[in-house]
């Protein structure tokens, strides 16, 4: 995912790309159990996914997928997380279903009046790329694509979008089928806040989807800016922070009037001592 990326700036996983970690993670323990079916892709299912944090990746780090039982004895629960994160990735319920087969989608409706709040996205760009490397993560730049297809229809611009979660994401096609066009319903904040909630379908030349989200839930509100997290190798430690001169106040006792801050610490670090 990093690959040509300046190796000054902090590096941050995409939510997308932890999903297929989570794919991966998901059909080995499949094979494992014996339960993965006979088809080279079967379907998986991810349900009550959420972004907890921005994954931020430092030098020499690795990111994690952790597969544990399902509380209701279907499927597995998962988090995904960086060595020295301090929080979860993302989270969610997987299942691999055997017996799934792919939904068909009707692509010439995205985009018209018979859909009204649709868009139909072109892919084009990003399969001719994916046919250059093999080992390209698939689904994190066509998503992105479609994301900012949405951003640009609601008016806002050229700002990073990021997903908070989704309802349901069900993955049904095998690596050497690229899709070819995104199909997309929006429905937007009616307050204006720069949220909104999508289906998106990823889309191949027959009309099967690939990749379907359900409920997916995306901000382009602003957000702080990331920093690499201070636990990874190489990482820079946080400079010394300047201490401002804040100007001088009452005072909690007359005799501190006129006194600044650093002065009234002082004064109440030595009460305190002296009272030990």
């Amino acid at each position: 995912m990093f690959d040509g990326m300046d190796a000054s700036r902090v590096k941050v996983l995409p939510e997308a790309a932890q999903l297929e970690m989570v794919l991966a993670a998901a059909i080995l323990a499949a094979e494992e159990r014996g339960d993965a079916g006979r088809d080279a892709a079967p379907v998986v299912r991810l349900t009550n996914v959420v972004w907890h944090e921005p994954v931020v990746v430092g030098p020499g780090q690795q990111v994690h997928v952790d597969l544990h039982p399902g509380a209701d004895g279907e499927g597995n629960g998962w988090v995904v997380f960086a060595d020295a994160g301090e929080g979860d990735g993302s989270t969610g319920t997987v299942a691999v279903l055997s017996d799934a087969a792919p939904e068909r989608v009707d692509l010439a409706a995205y985009g018209s009046d018979r859909r009204p709040g649709s868009l139909l996205v072109s892919l084009a760009d990003q399969a001719a790329s994916l046919a250059e490397r093999a080992d390209v993560v698939v689904v994190p730049g066509q998503l992105a694509a479609c994301l900012a297809a949405v951003a640009r229809d609601a008016g806002w611009g050229e700002r990073e979008v990021a997903l908070l979660g989704a309802d349901e994401v069900t993955y049904a096609g095998s690596a050497d089928r690229a899709a070819m066009w995104g199909a997309v319903d929006v429905a937007t904040d009616p307050a204006g806040q720069r949220e909104a909630t999508l289906c998106v379908d990823l889309v191949d030349r027959q009309g099967t989807s690939l990749v379907r989200f359900r409920g997916l839930r995306i901000s382009a509100a602003d957000r702080a800016p990331l920093t690499a997290p201070y636990g990874a190798a190489g990482a820079e430690t946080p400079a010394a922070e300047t201490v401002e001169e804040v100007p001088a106040g009452p005072g909690r006792r007359p005799e501190m009037v006129d006194w600044s801050v650093a002065q009234c610490l002082e004064w109440e670090l030595g009460d305190a001592v002296s009272q030990l």
